[in-house]
């Protein structure tokens, strides 16, 4: 009861706090928020932006308001409203998120989730002075009504960019593209959905291939659009086969697309910045000769706005910040490409001639169209209900490909080889060496062999400890890499993955030879255990090379195997989303608890499907036995080996008996661990 009277009183605080600050004059706003820290989440991807506002916007605010600004960079917005909605599940009153830059779906989802303070818009005096609060393109965004929860920051427009120098006419329309991608195979692709880009690039086909935006501008209707939209697969289909590589893959991100632009690997890239290519131009990573255009039907164009938290923990000092960022100061500075290049939201009539001529007086760059030509070809932007659709429409209908149909030649040719031999195998091993007629003596002979029996636990003991242990350290060292993941950032942990890769540039004889070296009873580590007084002798070093248990083995695949296994596992730990972690901080849980029932559960299917891979090949390998093992009892692989050449043709048959055994019991274990896999995919 107490519980639920503190939590009523903290909440009324909070309202009234809220009200107040709304309610209150400027000057005491002002007050309020000084010496605040003001925590501002915002993607963090363009080096630009991030100068703008850490050499530019920082050190005003400090200087001027006493306001410290910190800018926390995210990938994805969607972290953020994660974070804000697992905060309010759990009551959590002092949120680390002062400002959050946000537009379209995301400011949808924290509208209807009740995610935002307030409507604090009004409450600012540069948003009164000098926006015009009634242009439709501050009333709405991605059609949804803003009423006052989020401001305007920034305009931007879409522009395609080629270079002049290798196209001379570039194709202003989706009909036009088509043809010239035609004329042109692999000069052309764009970045693929869910990219910012690439799925603005996909709205413009929907725009041109279904009659326009017009009809989009109301609430959807999903089996109207599901019968529009085929019209654009079709289009993106029919593109697809003269895309870069063939449309197999796309360019996961713009900046990769902006990569193969400057290589010349293709002719045209993009951006939803109209200035992108001046400023790339600037920076030395586009040539001279590149340009922007847009098409005649025009380009996608929106507003990007800042909101508040309702839980922001330094109200006061976030509406400063804001406030400053919509000033003409803050504005005209950022409209120069020198620091961003992005479009004001100021109404230019209610700007002093000193602002007007200073913010026609910035040289957007030789790549940027006038801005007449700009906002002549505007057209809005899809209602955000749309978006996850179109998204979701593209990647089941044109990015889904059938990957059998690219294979099989390859798999053809595999089976031919790999069942002509087995198959010949089979019957060999049924067939009297001297008389040639059918028969099983070979497998009786084998069964009833204690030889054979030794060998096969044999070779099941090396397979299974190898499969374990191998496991057991890939999990330990994906421990390590998502702690350094979370802490240190991907580029740091990718560093260090790619030192495990190590031992896979040496082949398996290699890895016998080098294991040898190190831990037979004259190796280097009984050497070294010698002279620092941990054994007498070095025959007292454990015999781990060439023993009957097959450590030895065991080692050396282990180490030619862990590195195979976090290859294998880190792509799954790099879809852990940042904002799934802050969440369970949030929830109070330690990195290795997330780890362990978040992280673990991902890596599962992938984890058995890469130990059943490594039993497999160490099942029926052969080398590092041969090297490392003993003459009794040997692994299967080597025993068939064995009797295969020691000169009596007559136990030929003998041998392939061993090898059909050995992939018989592959294959049922092959089975077993796909029903295994299927059901933990169930699951």
């Amino acid at each position: 009861m107490l519980t639920v009277l503190l939590a009523a009183c903290s909440s009324q605080n909070t309202s009234k706090e809220s009200t107040n600050l709304l309610e209150a004059n400027w000057d005491s706003v002002l007050e309020e928020a000084k010496g605040q820290t003001v925590n501002i989440h915002m993607w963090g991807g363009s080096e630009t932006i991030n100068n703008y506002m850490d050499s530019f916007v920082a050190p005003n605010l400090k200087e001027q308001f006493d306001v410290d600004l910190n800018r926390v960079p995210i990938t994805d917005a969607k972290d953020m409203i994660n974070k804000l909605l697992t905060e309010k599940e759990v009551d959590k009153e002092d949120g680390t998120i002062d400002i959050f830059w946000i537009n379209g779906e995301n400011f949808k989802r924290s509208k209807d989730n009740e995610l935002l303070w307030g409507s604090f818009a009004g409450a600012l005096p540069n948003y009164q002075n000098y926006i015009d609060g009634q242009a439709e393109d501050m009333l709405f965004d991605f059609g949804e009504p803003v009423e006052g929860y989020e401001v305007p920051w920034g305009k931007a427009q879409f522009v395609m960019i080629y270079d002049s120098a290798r196209v001379k006419n570039p194709p202003k329309s989706m009909d036009e593209l088509m043809t010239w991608a035609q004329d042109n195979p692999g000069k052309f692709t764009y970045p693929a959905p869910p990219d910012f880009t690439g799925s603005a690039f996909i709205r413009h086909g929907l725009y041109e291939t279904t009659g326009g935006y017009q009809q989009y501008l109301e609430n959807m209707d999903i089996e109207k659009f599901n019968t529009q939209s085929e019209s654009l697969y079709s289009y993106l289909n029919e593109l697809k086969p003269n895309l870069w590589r063939n449309g197999e893959t796309y360019p996961e991100s713009t900046a990769k697309l902006d990569q193969l632009f400057a290589n010349g690997e293709v002719d045209f890239t993009m951006n939803y910045n109209s200035v992108h290519a001046s400023n790339m131009i600037k920076a030395g990573q586009f040539p001279d000769t590149a340009r922007s255009f847009v098409f005649n039907q025009g380009t996608l164009s929106n507003t990007h706005y800042l909101s508040i938290p309702y839980n922001a923990s330094h109200k006061a000092g976030a509406m400063v910040v804001v406030n400053y960022l919509v000033s003409p100061e803050a504005q005209i500075a950022k409209l120069d490409p020198t620091y961003w290049g992005d479009e004001t939201v100021l109404d230019v009539n209610k700007l002093t001639d000193a602002d007007r001529q200073a913010m026609e007086a910035i040289d957007l760059g030789q790549a940027t169209l006038p801005r007449t030509e700009l906002s002549s070809h505007r057209v809005p932007e899809i209602k955000a209900d749309y978006v996850n659709e179109l998204e979701n429409g593209w990647y089941d209908k044109v990015a889904k490909t059938k990957p059998y149909l690219m294979v099989l030649p390859s798999v053809v040719v595999v089976l031919a080889l790999f069942m002509g031999g087995f198959v010949q195998g089979i019957k060999r091993s049924f067939t009297h060496a001297q008389t040639n007629a059918f028969t099983g003596m070979y497998y009786r002979k084998l069964l009833g062999d204690s030889e054979f029996w030794e060998s096969l636990w044999l070779t099941f003991r090396i397979s299974g400890l190898t499969s374990l242990m191998s496991g057991l350290f890939a999990i330990l060292i994906m421990c390590g890499l998502f702690f350094m993941l979370s802490s240190r950032g991907e580029e740091k942990a990718i560093k260090y993955r790619r030192l495990l890769h190590i031992p896979m540039l040496f082949p398996y004889i290699v890895a016998a030879y080098v294991i040898g070296l190190l831990f037979q009873q004259s190796g280097f580590i009984s050497r070294l255990f010698y002279s620092v007084g941990l054994i007498d002798t070095i025959q007292a070093f454990p015999v781990l090379i060439n023993d009957r248990f097959g450590w030895g083995i065991i080692m050396a695949y282990v180490w030619k195997t862990v590195p195979f296994m976090v290859l294998m596992m880190f792509p799954v730990l790099l879809r852990v989303q940042n904002g799934w972690y802050q969440a369970a901080q949030t929830l109070g849980a330690s990195r290795l608890r997330f780890f362990i029932h978040v992280v673990v559960p991902m890596l599962e299917r992938t984890w058995l499907l890469s130990v059943f891979i490594i039993f497999a090949f160490t099942f029926s390998a052969f080398e590092i036995p041969y090297f490392l093992g003993v003459t009794y009892p040997k692994t299967l692989s080597v025993l068939a080996h064995h009797i295969y050449t020691n000169g009596d043709l007559s136990d030929r048959p003998l041998a392939l008996a061993i090898n059909a055994i050995l992939t018989s019991i592959t294959l049922c274990l092959g089975y077993i661990s796909y029903r295994a896999y299927n059901k933990r995919s169930i699951k």
